[in-house]
């Protein structure tokens, strides 16, 4: 065979080489994933936790004390929850330049900011899960912006405050309306709440009279036993046989001191605030906001009672 046949040979199994494997040398390239509203939360969540962290680590070094710790906890939080939400698509749109922090007051105006645009999206995506840590995520930031403003004797931004009271309509029920959460999930709420109500109605009984503790304890009770109510009409169970409220709950025995009677209120705290986390994932686009309300009020309460700050309240620890 001379060279001329050999080369024409060659470049004709080269060419059905290409045939066989499917390729085609006129076709374009593959399109790039579309991003629906998931996708765009999440990119949005962690570009505005990667934008937190730089600013953190960069006015640490000239914070005082007491800024400092909270700068700290906002960058690691911040990590913590780029790891939660994994990765994003390369091609996602995500926001413009964020503004160069150039003062903590500044980067408390982003983080308020950031708390809000994770609670609108923890209100609109359809995941369950995303909706779960979107709602965590936004809780973490809520408590950072307290945090920050404490640390500069500043007012808190009315965007991070924690809500009083939940706004859930009383002919809501489960199942029905805005609602998708399962009888379960209801049954939880209502006994968490109820069963925070029985234990603080005990502490302030065995607290010393006009003592604070009795005061806050009473306080927590009234809220505790009202958040019940509005849980069991919302769950269709109020008035009914099926209400799971109990008329006593087992309590430790030794809450006549202060000690104990706090480290059993950040655990009933914490507790409502892991119902309403798991809730979240069991209620319907557009109709969260009185679950991360619940969220939100059970954190900040946990920590009044001294729980440690979590990057993530209401969820369990990642596996490791």
């Amino acid at each position: 065979m001379n060279t001329t046949l050999a080369r024409l040979a060659l470049l004709t199994a080269c060419c059905v080489g290409l045939v066989g494997c499917g390729l085609r040398m006129e076709t374009s390239d593959p399109p790039v994933p579309t991003a629906g509203v998931c996708e765009h939360a999440r990119a949005r969540t962690v570009a505005d936790a990667t934008a937190l962290a730089d600013a953190a680590s960069a006015l640490a070094p000239d914070a005082d004390a007491q800024v400092a710790a909270v700068l700290a906890d906002i960058t690691t939080f911040s990590a913590a929850h780029v790891q939660a939400l994994g990765q994003t698509y390369t091609a996602t749109p995500g926001p413009t330049d964020a503004p160069t922090v150039a003062t903590p007051a500044a980067l408390l105006a982003e983080l308020a900011t950031a708390t809000t645009t994770a609670a609108d999206d923890t209100d609109e995506v359809d995941d369950a899960n995303l909706a779960q840590v979107l709602g965590s995520v936004a809780t973490a930031r809520a408590e950072l912006v307290v945090r920050l403003a404490d640390a500069l004797d500043v007012a808190v931004p009315a965007a991070a405050a924690p809500p009083e009271t939940l706004a859930v309509p009383s002919e809501t029920v489960v199942n029905h309306g805005p609602f998708a959460l399962s009888p379960a999930r209801a049954t939880t709420l209502v006994l968490a709440h109820d069963q925070a109500g029985y234990a603080y109605e005990v502490i302030a009984a065995q607290a010393p009279s006009a003592s604070e503790l009795r005061a806050t304890a009473l306080a927590a009770a009234e809220h505790h036993r009202a958040q019940a109510t509005v849980w069991a009409r919302a769950g269709g169970f109020d008035g009914t046989n099926a209400d799971p409220r109990r008329a006593q709950y087992l309590v430790p025995a030794n809450l006549a001191d202060a000690g104990a009677a706090r480290t059993l209120a950040r655990s009933l705290e914490l507790a409502v605030a892991q119902g309403a986390a798991a809730a979240l994932g069991e209620t319907s686009p557009g109709a969260r906001g009185p679950v991360l309300a619940d969220l939100r009020g059970a954190t900040a309460a946990a920590t009044s009672w001294g729980a440690a700050p979590h990057a993530l309240p209401g969820l369990p620890p990642p596996a490791a």
